[in-house]
């Protein structure tokens, strides 16, 4: 299934960090604060399109204060036009808007350096109802999975592991959660969709 009409070579990649249960969070917060995992995004997202939910952007401003991530072009998505965003930041009421943005002259006037309309990557980065919404249009998953139980109560949707092929797998042991004090294991993987 396709989003866009117009960008066939465009990729829709989600990115997600989530604990052994599929939680990503609770209250429209992380429970976590894992310096390798933050690099890990960073190395991926940088100097590409970040598509988000306005809660997850929220949660990303108390880290960039206040403002969309740096060295990305940053589209918030939501439905209540008085949310306070980053003029930085483009904003659009739900997924059918995404492509005549891209299509814009402001958006493109402003965003070369982050994108390219003929080989380029998108990056959903969540909230779990941005997830819902993208999963099935998502030609990869790029998966943090912690191997520890947090007390979420916000997941990733489920997805139908046979669909998808691993690309990719490493496994980090002993990283420091500082928000929580604790090392845990992470298992960084990659899927793709299987057409």
């Amino acid at each position: 299934m396709k989003l866009f009409n117009k960008f066939s070579n465009i990729e829709i990649s989600m990115i997600v960090a989530y604990d052994s249960q599929q939680g990503i969070g609770a209250n429209n917060e992380l429970l976590w604060h894992i310096p390798s995992d933050m690099n890990w995004f960073k190395k991926e997202t940088t100097n590409h399109i970040v598509v988000m939910g306005y809660n997850t952007y929220k949660d990303l401003c108390k880290y960039t204060k206040g403002k969309g991530l740096p060295n990305r072009r940053n589209i918030v998505i939501t439905k209540n036009n008085s949310h306070l965003v980053d003029p930085s930041c483009f904003t659009i009421s739900d997924i059918s808007q995404l492509e005549p943005l891209l299509l814009s002259k402001s958006f493109l006037q402003t965003s070369s350096q982050y994108f390219d309309l003929n080989k380029d990557k998108i990056y959903i980065i969540g909230g779990s109802q941005i997830y819902q919404h993208f999963l099935p249009y998502a030609d990869e998953l790029v998966i943090t999975e912690i191997k520890h139980k947090y007390d979420t109560t916000i997941f990733f949707p489920t997805f139908d592991k046979t669909l998808w092929k691993r690309t990719f797998l490493s496994i980090e042991e002993n990283s420091l959660d500082k928000k929580n004090n604790i090392y845990i294991d992470l298992f960084y993987t990659k899927l793709k969709k299987i057409s």
